[in-house]
């Protein structure tokens, strides 16, 4: 029963953790981003909605999402 369960969140550097509690299934989520972008998710998907909000659907009792700032440059090899 969606009703029963309960989400929490918590922020560390570039990273929002999630932990979903009583889902008999998938819990879906809105996250405004406020200019992030994520970018990665384990423990779920993620679906672009509009401008800075996007659908999270956390298939795992614990999920990660990756946040990147549109306005930085990132260097990778």
């Amino acid at each position: 029963n969606f009703l029963n369960g309960t989400v929490e969140s918590e922020r560390k550097g570039n990273e929002l953790l999630i932990k979903t509690t009583a889902y008999a299934s998938d819990a879906y989520l809105l996250l405004r981003t406020h200019g992030e972008i994520p970018v990665e998710m384990n423990g779920g998907s993620i679906t672009k909605v509009e401008e800075d909000c996007y659908l999270l659907t956390v298939s795992e009792e614990n999920a990660v999402v990756k946040l990147l700032s549109e306005n930085m440059l990132y260097y990778t090899e």
